[in-house]
């Protein structure tokens, strides 16, 4: 079979399958007749494949081997590159490569495009030939003479038009394309059939199975009809000016995420989130049907192709790389609109706004309240209505035409589940009524008069995601399955069965009482997979004999229809009885499945009290044309909009003759206050002016799934709202009623769950806030959250995409039919308290913020296990991170004291164990064993409540010291572990533990041995059960001697070790690298630390030889006491000092390698226990990056792979080599770098050779950047030892290793400092002068030049930084664009005016609305501020230094008084905001000029959420609505001064307030030096922060900014400004 197929006029194409073995050697001489040389380009992985049958083709075509030269590339998009274009053409050049030279591309699209390329400007043009080994290289990249190379800024930017000679197609070669390749060519031809052929669309629906199957007859059909529309269109438009653009649909967005996400996602996955997101655009500009997205997506889904953007490819990100798509025209994006399967809305790209883009690449999004919602709308068809109609067509005989189907998540996964049981057939087709878009649904059942049902079978498990109602359904009728006899499969070799499964949630929603009901009325086997009583389920085809049937139905009415629906497919008529002594929950969806039923043919028999249905026999007949009814659920939503806001809507198609129940809810909304209209087929719901809603007390056993409508209404109605009759929403997709109280509770409102159903009290709109609400993948918490966002500011739904469940274009409609406004919003968008104007103008104290928040993120799940000693520091340490992170904090021992005051008898209350805490007294009196039982069942209990995907915050678990000593608690751990959660052994000196324990502890139970004995026994358990292990040092209070006020050095390196083991433990991409990795560039640095003993570290010292490092090197091996207990020990003391959190790399050095650890060359297996249980050792301490030696065993090697995989940590491959006959040949160095690759597991390479001469450190250096490059992409270090070699240091840009004057001694000969390194390169022009600028005026004395040229000076940099006096923006611009500008500092009166001429601003540089640091990031300018980060620090500081005799702060928390209101001013105000603290921060703010003041509030409110008070009246003090200040900073003039002194007077300073003052000259201002005259005896000056402590702090964060290191020379830097200073 093969089919030629022309292009631009000439029969270039070929399809066909083994073109290799036979065709191609006949027709290559005509293909490139003038041809006399022959390159072949291709791959690693081709090149092993099917080279060797090119060749034969050669061979038998008589082309001389001679005359056939190979080029291998690198796999992977990355040989897309000037680089690997330049090499190749040098090849060609070296080898008198003509213009009678063809190019053969052999391999996938990347060598098509790179080997185009080539073609099309060597020689000016020479002929190429395609022959693609992948799906989507035949059908999207060969075809079209498009060739091109990516750059740092976007795909494919390089290129040219240069159309092969001839394109072979061999479709045997995709017998061996991965899974993967095959699915990622699919997404190509998906989208050639979306735009232009909607019959073979329908063909991929219906033959996934045949394609992957890669059966000829289907690949031709598919590749061939691919192949043929894009020639078509090439033909018509070769250089893609008009239709040739529609073969990009879908590439606008996936090209952006695919520059991002290259790493890890493959272009067919890129495009295919493409297609569905531009799609979603076309829907929410009212040119798609929702069917139509919804038929796409399910198609995509069907090929294995993601449908969700990557968390990588943020919406900034993906927006710059969209302005560089080769579509764009005028600085207009554009995309590619589909009008309906297999069409376009017009025969181009057409232009799409970025807030349109914005909103469909959005995950999150936020609702802004605004004018009444008014609108007629028609909700989608209803969910309960479409999966019934579903079932009873496929098992009915004949066919329907489905209309108005709800085109969903759940009706596509029940629609797929009957395909895979053979039920019927499903075919889409056109609407004949004009202007609609929605396609209606052929179904022809299979069912048959006297014959069986028809349900045949599946070949693979049925997954059915969260749909409960398809799983409900389904389970009754798959009892019926059989097998099919064309199979060939013996009817009687095994009992046919069918495997129901879903997502998590899924797995834990019950269905007990139909199985049990099935299993013993109906003789059904069926079969729990996981739990019991819950999804995934084995159910045997053993058929329904009919008969009496019992059932409870208080759970879910679905049961009742499951039976019900395949009732009449039982062998005789089935007498159902409901469980009377149960109430029956959602009564109307049961009438609904009887009247459906009815319908098609088969009539129920209903007893008068509902309680029994008799089910007769037959079959279904299908009705010629079935309308489904809009859905009633959904238009409760609009519904209560209008309910909320005062509005009008009218929901169509849902009246008071519809079968659903909720079509009721307008007449709940009526008792609230609404004036309702319903009619046979409409309602119309007018809310009360201003939404003045009222509570309500109703009983909504009837309308369950509606109750959330309602609960969002109760939060702003007047009065108690009480919501009943809904016990059975704990089991939907989420626990529905402990959700809603968790989200309320976020907004202010307070609510709570009663046995079977909810309270809530109404508030004041005005007095609630918004929040970030989880959605738990439910779509009704979706939409009942945007309801109450119409009248409550800051809500921000975080899953906008779970309405795709049964609502997909409820965000479109909002917008389009109801006038809605909604914005996008992410993770970091502040949520507003209430209305800017009442906070500036009241003194409500501000909701409290997090102190973690806007640094850390929830994440919902995340879980850490702190296990170790009593005595350790558990509770002190998992409290302070619990509040860093904003997660729960639980201790097991009060979760014990709260459960045994039950199991403990009443003592007397004069006997001594009246006065005993419970712990002490229940161990006294049952003994540690029982005590251990009750331990273990409160972890269980803890562990079962935050594993529930109910829970939206993350916890912090401390437990008790001797959890460990029980097998089953050490299997939990264990669990906990393998499942990706930390359980970190927190360890203290053991004698320092047991002087505590024998001394102070009298409260807990008394050890019957010495604690030393006992940590003794409990050390091997501690480890197994552990993934982690912490030392605590010096600087912590011991267990039970008080809480930890602030954080100090030991503390906040604690913090910085839970950060770092949960971000490595975080999922890996999908190449299994941690996320945590990222990937370092250009003038980076690794510290090889040499001390053999690190507890005369301080952290001042490692600041000083970190400055301009990035990362630091642990030798292991070179410890005085290397075993892995010291490890632990000195990787603790090291991150104790290492304040600034620099990653580490963990290195174990063998002799062998040019280290100090001793093993055996070849290492022996007991030398593989030793390196194990040393890198083990690094592991455990939380080093983010692992150097594994090449030379350990395969054995080493795996388990460091295995333990990578769990957590999460960086991998560099090494080798040290020292003999001079490396440098025989070019290949045996390439061999040492082979190596390192370890198959391409590790993250970076290392190789360091000796050098014996000095053109050796160039060789290697080049060697490095273009052979090794060729077989590993990643960073690669290759440096040489000696000398003689220093200068490979030079030349090797990533990570180089350096050492410091003050380390004990060099670790490799040859070492140079970073120092050292930047100045040799600048004077080799590697590192080119930049120029640095202050803008301001005056500025004459400003210390910041000093500052930043020593800072220059002492990491090696050659720039310089200097004074440039100057108002003026057009000056600024002026010297902002010269290249030589690497930035600048921005000053008064600058720092709002520079504003316009930057191309980005930070997230903290936008809050604050002013700049005071200008980066130059490639060819944009972006602007920051650094003020709020020193005082942020400073305050912070000052904070932890409290004496402890100082008065706490008030229960409203800490006062901050802030005086001024300049660009200053709103720094201080966002960094006191940010302040991590647990307590409130209250800001008040005074100005002069009130207008001011009230702006900077406003701004700061508006932007930050930072709620800052006004003080209106004056600064007359005592002020009535203010508490005495904590602190009190200024920002006001030194010449203003005297007159705020006067001002505030003495009861300012009654708390000893810390002081700070922005004027840095002279040092001590008339401010600080009344902070000091009028404050308490007691306080001392260490609590002022002078004007020169800001300045410097803000410079170090702008010198990290400029020169990307994350530590500056701060001591240096500081002792020059000092010295410039002539007072005190």
């Amino acid at each position: 079979m093969m089919e030629r197929i022309s292009v631009l006029g000439r029969p270039s194409i070929i399809v066909g399958s083994d073109l290799l073995s036979g065709y191609i050697a006949k027709d290559i001489r005509n293909a490139a007749p003038a041809a006399s040389k022959f390159v072949i380009i291709t791959d690693k992985i081709v090149k092993k494949l099917y080279l060797h049958h090119l060749l034969k083709t050669f061979s038998d075509a008589a082309i001389p081997p001679e005359h056939i030269l190979q080029y291998e590339v690198p796999v992977g998009e990355h040989s897309k590159s000037r680089d690997q274009k330049a090499m190749i053409e040098d090849y060609m050049l070296e080898r008198s490569c003509n213009r009678d030279t063809c190019i053969v591309a052999l391999g996938g699209g990347v060598v098509g495009d790179l080997s185009g390329f080539v073609a099309a400007t060597y020689m000016r043009g020479i002929p190429f030939i395609q022959i693609p080994t992948t799906l989507l290289a035949m059908v999207d990249s060969s075809i079209g003479g498009k060739t091109g190379i990516n750059t740092m800024y976007a795909k494919n930017q390089l290129g040219s038009f240069h159309q092969p000679v001839r394109i072979y197609m061999d479709l045997t070669v995709l017998r061996s394309l991965p899974t993967r390749q095959m699915s990622n060519g699919m997404a190509e031809i998906i989208k050639t059939f979306a735009i232009a052929d909607e019959e073979n669309f329908h063909y991929l629906e219906e033959h996934n199975d045949q394609v992957f199957a890669c059966e000829p007859e289907a690949l031709l059909r598919i590749v061939a009809s691919c192949a043929r529309i894009k020639a078509r269109y090439v033909t018509e438009d070769e250089t893609e000016q008009g239709v040739r653009s529609l073969l990009n649909f879908g590439h606008t967005i996936g090209h952006a995420i695919e520059s991002i996400c290259m790493d890890f996602m493959l272009h067919g996955e890129c495009v295919a989130i493409g297609m569905v997101k531009e799609a979603e655009i076309a829907r929410a500009m009212g040119h798609l049907a929702p069917s139509c997205v919804q038929r796409l997506a399910s198609c995509i889904k069907l090929y294995g192709l993601p449908l969700v953007i990557p968390p990588e490819a943020e919406i900034q990100k993906m927006m710059d790389k969209m302005k560089l798509d080769k579509k764009n025209a005028g600085g207009k994006k554009k995309c590619v609109l589909l009008s309906r399967i297999g069409d376009v809305v017009e025969p181009r790209a057409s232009i799409v706004s970025d807030a349109q883009l914005q909103m469909a690449l959005s995950k999150m999004v936020q609702v802004v309240p605004g004018a009444p919602i008014n609108g007629q709308i028609r909700v989608p068809g209803s969910k309960s209505l479409s999966n019934r109609v579903l079932l009873l067509a496929a098992l009915a005989e004949g066919e329907c035409r489905v209309s108005g189907l709800l085109h969903s998540d759940d009706t596509q996964v029940c629609l797929k589940a009957l395909k895979q049981l053979e039920a019927a057939t499903f075919t889409y087709e056109k609407s004949s009524l004009p202007g609609d878009k929605e396609d209606i649904l052929l179904v022809a059942g299979r069912g048959q008069p006297g014959q069986p049902a028809h349900v045949r079978q599946p070949k693979e498990p049925i997954y059915l995601g969260n749909a409960g109602t398809a799983t409900r359904f389904l389970a009754s009728v798959c009892a019926l399955v059989s097998e099919d006899e064309a199979s060939g499969r013996s009817q009687n070799a095994t009992v046919p069965s069918v495997v129901l499964t879903g997502d998590k949630r899924m797995c834990e929603r019950p269905i007990k009482d139909l199985v049990d009901a099935l299993r013993k009325h109906q003789n059904s086997r069926i079969d729990y997979l996981g739990g019991e009583g819950c999804p995934p389920l084995r159910i045997y085809g053993t058929g329904l004999p009919g008969g009496d049937v019992q059932l409870a139905a208080n759970i879910s009415s679905q049961f009742v229809s499951s039976i019900l629906i395949s009732g009449p497919y039982a062998t005789k008529p089935i007498t159902l009885h409901l469980d009377t002594s149960k109430e029956v929950v959602s009564q109307p969806y049961i009438d609904m499945t009887i009247s459906m039923m009815k319908g098609f043919g088969i009539e129920v028999e209903v007893s008068e009290d509902k309680h029994t249905y008799k089910i007769p026999t037959g079959v279904y007949r299908n009705p010629p044309h079935y309308a489904v009814e809009c859905d009633a659920s959904s238009s409760t939503y609009p519904l209560a909009m209008a309910a909320i806001t005062g509005g009008k809507v009218t929901a169509l198609h849902v009246g008071s003759n519809s079968v659903q129940g909720d079509a009721a809810f307008c007449y709940v909304l009526e008792k609230m206050g609404c004036k309702v209209q319903q009619d046979s087929q409409h309602t119309t719901v007018e809310g009360p002016e201003g939404g003045l809603l009222r509570g309500v007390d109703v009983d909504m056993n009837h309308l369950t799934d509606a109750f959330m409508g309602i609960a969002v209404l109760a939060a702003v109605a007047k009065g108690t709202t009480r919501i009943t009759g809904i016990a059975n929403q704990r089991v939907k997709e989420c626990n529905r009623i402990a959700v809603m109280v968790e989200q309320l509770s976020k907004l202010g409102v307070v609510s709570r769950e009663l046995d079977d159903g909810i309270e809530v009290e109404g508030s004041d709109p005005s007095t609630l806030h918004g929040a970030h609400i989880e959605c738990y993948n439910d779509h009704r918490i979706s939409m009942s959250f945007a309801v109450l966002g119409c009248k409550v500011p800051g809500i921000i739904i975080t899953d906008k995409e779970c309405t795709q469940k049964t609502y997909p274009e409820f965000w479109d409609d909002f917008v389009s039919i109801l006038g809605g406004t909604l914005k996008v919003a992410d993770e970091d968008t502040q949520t507003p308290s209430a209305s800017s104007e009442r906070k500036l103008g009241g003194m409500t104290p501000p909701v409290p913020v997090p102190a973690s928040e806007g640094t850390h993120k929830k994440d919902r799940h995340h879980m850490l296990v702190i296990i170790g000693m009593r005595g350790a520091g558990k509770t002190t340490q998992g409290r302070a991170a619990a509040h860093h992170l904003g997660y729960d904090f639980v201790d097991v021992d009060e979760i014990i004291e709260s459960r045994l005051g039950s199991l403990l008898p009443q003592a007397d209350s004069g006997s001594q164990g009246a006065s005993l805490p419970l712990i002490k007294r229940f161990v006294e009196e049952k003994g540690w064993e029982a005590f251990r039982v009750q331990e273990l069942e409160a972890f269980q209990h803890i562990l079962s409540r935050y594993n529930n995907t109910s829970s939206s915050k993350g916890v912090v678990i401390s437990c008790g010291g001797g959890i460990i000593q029980t097998e089953p608690a050490r299997l939990l751990l264990k669990d906990l572990i393998n499942k990706g959660t930390p359980v970190v052994h927190l360890q203290r000196n053991i004698e320092d533990i047991s002087a505590f324990l024998l001394g102070k502890d009298k409260d807990r139970p008394a050890f019957s041995e010495h604690p030393r004995d006992i940590y003794a026994t409990r050390l091997p358990w501690y480890i197994e059960s552990s993934s982690h292990d912490h030392v605590m040092h010096g600087g912590h209070q011991m267990a039970g001697e008080g809480k930890m006020e602030g954080w100090n050095d030991a503390g906040k390196e604690w913090l910085g070790f839970v950060d770092k083991i949960l971000k490595q433990r975080a999922p890996t991409n999908q190449q299994g690298r941690p996320k945590i990795f990222a990937t370092p560039g250009d003038n980076t640095f690794f510290l090889s630390l040499t001390f053999p003993d690190y507890k005369d570290l301080s952290s001042d010292l490692l600041e000083e030889i970190s400055a301009g490092i990035h990362v630091l090197e642990f030798r292991a091996d070179l410890l005085s006491d290397a075993n892995p207990a010291n490890v632990a020990r000195q990787l603790g003391l090291l991150h104790q000092a290492n304040l600034h959190s620099l990653p580490v790399i963990y290195t174990v050095r063998t002799r062998a390698q040019g280290g100090n650890f001793l093993c055996s060359v070849p290492p022996g297996p007991e030398d593989d226990e030793r390196i194990l249980a040393m890198v083990r050792a690094g592991i455990r301490a939380g080093c983010e990056i692992i150097d594994v030696e090449s030379g350990w065993s395969s054995r080493v090697h795996e388990e460091i792979m295995r333990l990578k995989s769990t957590y999460g940590f960086g991998v560099i491959g090494s080798c040290h080599v020292y003999t001079e006959s490396t440098w025989s040949s070019d290949e045996r160095i390439l061999d040492i770098f082979k190596g390192c690759c370890f198959d391409d597991e590790v993250d970076i390479v290392k190789v360091v050779l000796q050098a014996f001469k000095a053109e050796h450190a160039s060789r290697f250096h080049q060697i490095s950047i273009t052979k090794a490059k060729q077989f590993f992409r990643g960073p690669i270090i290759a440096v040489c030892t000696g000398d003689i070699g220093r200068l490979s240091r030079v030349l090797n840009r990533t990570l180089t290793p350096v050492t410091h004057p003050r380390l004990p001694f060099k670790a490799a000969p040859g070492q140079m400092s970073a120092r050292e390194i930047n100045m040799v390169r600048a004077q080799l022009g590697l590192i080119p002068p930049k120029n640095y600028f202050l803008f301001g005026n005056p500025i004459a004395q400003s210390r910041s030049p000093v500052m930043h040229n020593t800072g220059f000076r002492e990491v090696g940099l050659p720039h310089t930084y200097q004074l440039f006096p100057t108002e003026d923006a057009t000056q600024m611009k002026e010297v902002l664009a010269l290249d030589t500008t690497g930035g600048a500092s921005v000053t008064i009166p600058n720092k709002e005016t520079v504003l316009p001429l930057l191309g980005h601003l930070s997230s903290h540089a936008r809050c604050i609305g002013a700049v005071n640091t200008v980066a130059r990031r490639g060819p944009t300018l972006t602007g920051d501020n650094t003020d709020w980060l020193a005082v942020r620090a400073l305050t912070e500081a000052r904070l932890r230094r409290r004496s402890p005799g100082h008065v706490p702060p008030d229960a409203s928390g800490l006062t901050c008084l802030v005086i001024g209101a300049g660009g200053t001013a709103r720094a201080v105000c966002y960094a006191l905001g940010h302040i991590r603290t647990s307590h409130h921060v209250n800001i008040f703010l005074h100005n002069r000029t009130y207008d001011k003041a009230v702006k900077v509030a406003k701004d700061i409110y508006e932007q930050a959420n930072i709620s800052v008070h006004i003080l209106d009246g004056g600064l007359s003090l005592p002020h009535p609505q203010m508490n005495p200040p904590d602190i009190v900073v200024s920002t006001v003039p030194l010449q203003a001064q005297e007159d705020v002194i006067r001002e505030i007077g003495q009861w300012a300073w009654s708390k000893s307030p810390i002081a700070l003052d922005l004027v840095y000259k002279p040092r001590r201002t008339p401010f600080l030096e009344a902070a000091r005259k009028t404050r308490d005896a007691s306080a001392d000056g260490s609590y002022d922060v002078e004007g020169i402590d800001i300045l410097l702090e803000q410079g170090f964060e702008q010198f990290k900014i400029w020169t990307g290191t994350p530590v500056a020379p701060m001591k240096t830097m500081r002792e020059a400004v000092m010295r410039t200073l002539d007072d005190k």
